[in-house]
């Protein structure tokens, strides 16, 4: 944007994210919006070697380069980038933004006002020096302060450099003027916490699978399993809200493996992930589906009265179902116990015997020999349906082999018979 005192860029990407690559491309632009089109190959090449230096570190997103990394691209000591940036840092409006809650988390409100206060007024790094001792800070407890207010990137850095919990600093930072806000990391917390979850699925998931074992062989209701198996009983603990602002991995193992064992127990392993269980025994399903559906169709058939679920769809969705209802997941099935297995999950017809041996369901193959051409018959009378065209009162079947001769021969029936009566008005 053309503003001699802000210059502004934009730029539109696919994903939203800025990266070293996007900055390399929009050196010209940038140069030129400063007023120093010279400087466009040197940004370039800055960028350049940034990205490398990231790619090296196996960084995978943008982020704020070290200063070795910067000193690196620029071609300049470490010592002159500090420099550089400890003068960036240095106005007084940055030091004190960082400086006051400091100053009121250790010294006291009071000691906060009187700072605010003399900043109405001009007031350098010296007269803050001076003012800290006057409080009783020691000279080297002061140097350090402003060092580490001056080069913190923000609120939170200047905390943790100085030692004081985030309990304490909120409290500081809520008693101060609405120019500060609390720091909260909640949602941080909340994301890393879900991302180790996340991380230990697997694991998890065979606790949940093994707890609800017992449940399984009892040919009990899994539903409370299907809902456990999401894992969200799993969440940030309430203690840390507020309290922290990151949290180790051991830390939130630790709280990981403390909810499960308060929710499940000690529980015995199985040996199998629920996956590789699933995997086994949905491709059991999938080979068994077509007979175990004909002796379905066959049971159902035989009295009218009978109903079940809907055996009709195809045989992926009938697998979904089985796998959604997480009868799949414990031990693996032969395909004779399928039908009990099914039947756990209400897959299979209630009243039927969950076995697919037509002598204990007291059938035989003709059965379904009688059943697959009835469903032959009803398959071909929806087609016949589907695929029919009406011509005024006639109708055919569109899919024969020749439909119109077909309609010529039916219209031909009910027109009067060529020759029966003279046209009065014709030839003679």
């Amino acid at each position: 944007m053309l503003d001699s005192d802000h210059p502004t860029l934009i730029a539109e990407r696919a994903g939203g994210e800025l990266d070293w690559p996007l900055l390399a491309r929009l050196s010209g632009p940038l140069a030129l919006a400063i007023g120093r089109a010279d400087l466009a190959d040197a940004f370039r090449l800055a960028f350049m070697a940034l990205e490398a230096g990231a790619r090296d570190a196996g960084a995978t997103t943008l982020g704020r380069p070290s200063d070795e990394a910067l000193a690196r691209a620029l071609g300049r000591p470490v010592q002159r980038v500090r420099e550089l940036y400890r003068s960036l840092r240095s106005t007084m409006d940055r030091l004190l933004d960082h400086l006051v809650p400091v100053v009121h988390a250790l010294l006291g409100a009071g000691a906060a006002e009187d700072i605010l206060d003399r900043a109405e007024r001009t007031i350098d790094e010296g007269d803050v020096h001076t003012f800290l001792q006057g409080r009783g800070m020691d000279a080297a407890a002061v140097s350090r302060l402003l060092t580490v207010c001056s080069d913190a990137e923000g609120l939170n850095e200047v905390r943790r450099e100085l030692g004081i919990d985030l309990p304490t600093f909120n409290a500081s930072l809520a008693a101060l003027p609405p120019r500060w806000a609390t720091l909260n990391f909640d949602d941080t917390l909340r994301r890393s916490f879900r991302a180790r979850v996340a991380e230990r699925r697997t694991e998890l998931e065979r606790v949940v699978r093994d707890a609800f074992m017992p449940t399984y062989d009892q040919r009990g209701a899994l539903d409370g399993y299907v809902e456990d198996l999401k894992l969200e009983w799993l969440a940030v603990p309430a203690e840390w809200l507020g309290r922290y602002d990151e949290v180790s991995e051991e830390t939130v193992d630790a709280a990981i493996d403390a909810q499960s064992l308060a929710r499940f127990g000690s529980v015995e392993n199985a040996p199998a992930d629920v996956e590789e269980v699933r995997q086994t025994n949905r491709a059991t399903l999938g080979s068994a589906l077509d007979r175990l559906r004909a002796v379905v169709r066959a049971w159902l058939a035989k009295a009218p009265d009978r109903q079940g679920p809907d055996w009709a769809l195809p045989s992926d969705q009938l697998i979904r179902k089985a796998v959604a209802a997480g009868v799949l997941d414990f031990r693996t099935v032969a395909a004779e116990t399928l039908p009990a297995v099914l039947s756990q999950a209400s897959i299979w017809p209630a009243g039927m015997l969950p076995t697919a041996d037509l002598q204990m369901l007291g059938m035989t193959e003709v059965d379904l020999q009688t059943e697959q051409k009835e469903q032959e018959r009803r398959e071909q009378e929806k087609l016949v349906e589907r695929r029919s065209i009406t011509f005024g009162t006639v109708e055919v079947d569109g899919g024969s082999a020749r439909p119109f001769d077909a309609v010529a021969a039916r219209s031909a029936a009910r027109l009067p018979t060529v020759g029966s009566r003279r046209d009065p008005g014709g030839p003679t």
